[in-house]
């Protein structure tokens, strides 16, 4: 990673943060590790991305459905969709920083040429701490030498080459006298680490008066209810088990229909992540974007569905990226979206077949969502959990003789995050322009880089900013005329009133992402126009007073994600 896509992230967040985008929580207490508030900005991009979903896989279908579930879920549901056995990340401890993360994240662990493993801590201090850990507790008698902040840990006995595969690392690691899989701490690089064990990731609280049993379980859940112990509960990890559980009230709701048909449904989900990272990007609180999509349980429909589905949601990322998601280069390299197939290692404990759509971020690919084939299982589940098919069979096809054959559907689902759909595309719109002729709008006096939000203006927080070009109160009046018609017409629109020059509030707007600054001047009363002035090109026109709204409405209007005829 150069050192230009390191700090994109930390130069992102701090723009965020001076322009109320995304904001630490709880700052008073000191925050909340993981935890970010979403600030008057923020929650305008976040509120805009999820329209533009529902407006791509509900409004613009009239086979998809949507319904909005509660977050508390019960033991029962969660235990026979699997989740209770089967939703655990392999937990890792760090026997020197104390550090827990998840042995499928973790980088290998790096080598040094000189036979020793550094291992880097946050400050000198630490360092020498550590020092002395390892010489006394952690590997007795090991040679350990410090330089700065980074500590050395040289190898008994010197393999004949230099490590250059996971296997002959791990070969090094055992010189050590440790035991090693072949990875490290993160953020360290410490060989010194625990066995790898189950985490389960569901958050246990409890319903009712009372505290929680914790020797409570679904079985006895009913009597504890009527006790002083509280009913005990899991905050969802997923959406779509509410949709699973209910499905033959939303099958009936949605007419009874003849397969395929969806439903989708946004909202909170809950996961305790063994390490939060990278802003939003992971997170114990999140808002996820769920479609389920059942379909007939043939093989052949399945894949066919699935195939269609990663395409279309592929398309809809592309979408609202700069330049539709391509960047310079040939190839591959000039996609920063991806599809990328899981291997059947990877596959969670519910799918026969999945596709991440991946984003390439400045440290290197991630999902961004998951398209996957679940089959029968958590219907199969649900049903064998409450002993009845009654509502979950539905009529799949008719038979050669005009029958119609019932059977439980199959389901494709697309899942996506909000939260790191956010993150995604303000990366991708993170530009710092230092042309000369950029410095001049940066700062006014060319001596900083411009630096703006090239967002997509469907996604834009404000996609209208009306300014008069002086406090003069004739042009203030107009410009709040102004901004009123925008708004009438669907414009999200801000009016700036402040006694800043116009560069500087032109540099603001493009801060935030802003696409369309409307400017009022002493030209307005005579001649009934105003400046539009574009984002990404600078250029300015002249369009008509009555007119501005209903161009800018139409520039709306022809752009975002198109859903294609099925």
């Amino acid at each position: 990673m150069s050192a230009a896509a390191a700090s994109r992230l930390p130069q992102l967040l701090e723009l965020c943060k001076r322009r109320s985008i995304l904001l630490p929580s709880y700052a008073l207490y000191n925050g909340l590790r993981g935890a970010l508030d979403y600030g008057p900005l923020g929650v305008e991009l976040k509120r805009a991305l999820l329209n533009e979903w529902w407006r791509a896989v509900v409004d613009a279908r009239d086979d998809v459905h949507g319904v909005d579930t509660p977050i508390l879920t019960p033991c029962d549901v969660l235990r026979a969709s699997g989740h209770e056995a089967g939703f655990c990340d392999p937990l890792v401890d760090c026997r020197l920083t104390r550090e827990r993360f998840r042995a499928d994240k973790a980088g290998p662990l790096l080598p040094s040429l000189r036979w020793r493993v550094p291992i880097s801590a946050p400050d000198k201090g630490k360092a020498r701490e550590w020092e002395k850990v390892i010489r006394e507790r952690i590997v007795p008698g090991a040679k350990v030498t410090r330089d700065g902040r980074v500590v050395y840990v040289h190898l008994a006995s010197r393999p004949k080459a230099p490590p250059a595969d996971d296997t002959s690392i791990a070969k090094m690691a055992e010189s050590l006298c440790i035991p090693c899989p072949g990875y490290a701490e993160p953020s360290s690089n410490s060989p010194f680490l625990t066995e790898p064990r189950a985490f389960n990731l569901m958050f246990r609280t409890h319903m009712g008066a009372g505290e929680i049993d914790p020797t409570a379980t679904a079985d006895t859940s009913a009597s504890a209810a009527a006790g002083p112990v509280g009913t005990p509960v899991y905050l969802r990890p997923e959406t779509a088990q509410g949709i699973f559980a209910n499905f033959p009230l939303l099958y009936r709701a949605a007419g009874k229909p003849m397969l395929p048909f969806g439903v989708a449904q946004y909202g909170k989900s809950f996961r305790n992540e063994i390490r939060t990272e990278k802003s939003v990007f992971r997170t114990c609180e999140f808002e996820q974007l769920e479609l389920e999509y059942f379909v007939a349980p043939d093989t052949a429909a399945a894949e066919q569905w699935l195939d269609r589905w990663k395409h279309w949601r592929l398309a809809w990322w592309r979408a609202y990226a700069v330049n539709g998601g391509q960047q310079a280069g040939e190839g591959e390299d000039a996609n920063v979206f991806r599809l990328r197939p899981h291997a059947a290692d990877e596959l969670a404990h519910y799918a026969k077949a999945c596709f991440d759509v991946e984003y390439r971020f400045p440290w290197g690919w991630g999902e961004v969502e998951g398209v996957a084939n679940r089959g029968e299982h958590d219907l199969r589940q649900h049903a064998n959990a409450v002993r009845s098919l009654a509502g979950i069979e539905v009529p799949c096809s008719v038979d050669g003789n005009g029958k119609m054959r019932k059977g439980v559907p199959w389901v494709i689902e697309s899942s996506a995050g909000l939260n790191r759909a956010c993150l995604v595309y303000l990366l991708d719109a993170y530009t710092v322009d230092a042309s000369a002729e950029a410095k001049e709008a940066g700062d006014g006096n060319g001596e900083a880089a411009r630096t703006y939000l090239r967002l997509h203006p469907r996604i834009a927080p404000v996609q209208a900013a009306v300014m008069p070009l002086q406090r003069d109160q004739k042009l203030i009046d107009t410009a709040r005329k102004l901004s009123r018609q925008l708004r009438l017409a669907g414009i999200r629109t801000t009016l700036d009133v402040t006694g800043a020059s116009i560069g500087r509030r032109y540099a603001r707007q493009d801060e935030t992402g802003t696409p369309w600054c409307l400017t009022i001047d002493f030209d307005t009363e005579t001649d009934s126009c105003v400046t539009l002035r574009e984002r990404d090109s600078m250029l300015q026109t002249r369009v008509s007073l009555e007119t501005a709204a209903s161009v800018l409405r139409t520039r709306l209007d022809e752009t975002g994600f198109v859903p294609p005829l099925d």
